[in-house]
Formats: structure tokens, C-alpha cells, sequence
């Protein structure tokens, strides 16, 4: 946790794209970034749906709260 929370945005997005690979998904991109439209890292799961993952990444010592998770809902 120590590695992930020493990232910046950038490299916890790719992070989150290697990790998508070694779960089997296909097709990973790291979209991040302005106009990104809230998806950060996107992929195809072995059954062929895709997958979208907004990245949010916060420093250890704060809390999520139910407002800064919405997307993870949606």
C-alpha cells in the first residue's frame, strides 16, 4: 500500500491498467486526463464487456466520502 500511495496520479492510472491485464481484461487504455469524461483506464473483461474504472486516488491520511465516490456508483 506504502508503493501505491507514493504514486502520482498519472503512474496510479497505469498501475491500475497493469492490474487490469493481470485479471485477464484485454484492449487496457489509460485515458486519464483532461476531457477524459471521468474514465481514467478502460478494458474488455474475458467476456467481452467493457470495463471502465474512474480513478480516484487519495492521500492515506484522508477520508472517501459518499460524494467523492459517486462516480463508483454510477
Amino acid at each position: 500500500m506504502a508503493a501505491m500511495d507514493a504514486m502520482n496520479g498519472r503512474t496510479f492510472e497505469h498501475h491500475i491498467a497493469k492490474l487490469l491485464r493481470r485479471d485477464g481484461c484485454t484492449d487496457v487504455t489509460v485515458q486519464g486526463g483532461h476531457g477524459d469524461r471521468g474514465i481514467d483506464v478502460s478494458g474488455l473483461t474475458a467476456g467481452g464487456r467493457r470495463l471502465v474504472v474512474p480513478c480516484k486516488r487519495f492521500a492515506p491520511y484522508l477520508n472517501i466520502t459518499r460524494r467523492s465516490s459517486w462516480p463508483l456508483a454510477a
